[in-house]
């Protein structure tokens, strides 16, 4: 069955994914609503889901893959970010991610996935493929150390914030200091204080 197929090899998909597989097909729609009620698909939020078909039985959804599905535009940001560069101390149940949309809050395997609208200053975002071969948008590590002394406690609060930005290595120092300066007097301060106190 097709439907089958498909559930077996797309672990999370939107209702415009269902519909560009099946265009025409009244009846796989009813099926993917049959396929929610008897426990072989979760339905996170209106038009997004996750497939329990047998492939997937025992396989944690990616949460990245989750919020990205769940806004086109995600550009992963804050914790998030720092999780994908590899520097997170603390681990985090929040997976938090700027999008132009208005996209509510929402809870799925105990993560909590946060949409924040995207800043009206441009922002600096690379294209990074994890080790797992993923591939997502997420803020650079200047932008990010940059939003997450602006935002310190949505980066998880001081200790985790100034632990986290102390496993970057290196940074782009031009490209550093173009953020700085779009940034108020007071975030200036503070990150100079980080690049002094981390050499």
């Amino acid at each position: 069955m097709a439907i089958q197929q498909y559930l077996n090899t797309t672990q999370v998909f939107t209702a415009e994914d269902f519909r560009r597989a099946f265009p025409d097909s009244v009846t796989d729609r009813n099926l993917l609503v049959r396929a929610v009620g008897n426990g072989r698909v979760d339905r996170l939020r209106r038009g997004l889901y996750v497939s329990r078909a047998e492939a997937y039985l025992h396989a944690k959804a990616s949460a990245f893959d989750i919020a990205a599905k769940a806004a086109g535009d995600a550009v992963f940001c804050l914790l998030s970010a720092l999780q994908l560069h590899g520097v997170l101390h603390n681990v985090s149940f929040r997976t938090m991610f700027y999008t132009a949309h208005k996209i509510a809050r929402f809870e799925y395997d105990r993560q909590e996935y946060w949409p924040i609208r995207r800043p009206a200053a441009p922002i600096e975002v690379r294209s990074l493929l994890t080790l797992a071969g993923r591939r997502y948008q997420v803020t650079t590590k200047e932008q990010t150390l940059v939003d997450c002394l602006d935002r310190v406690r949505l980066a998880g609060g001081p200790e985790n914030t100034l632990r986290s930005v102390g496993g970057f290595r290196q940074f782009d120092m031009n490209h550093l200091l173009g953020i700085a300066e779009r940034s108020t007097n007071s975030l200036r301060a503070r990150l100079g204080w980080v690049l002094q106190a981390k050499a």
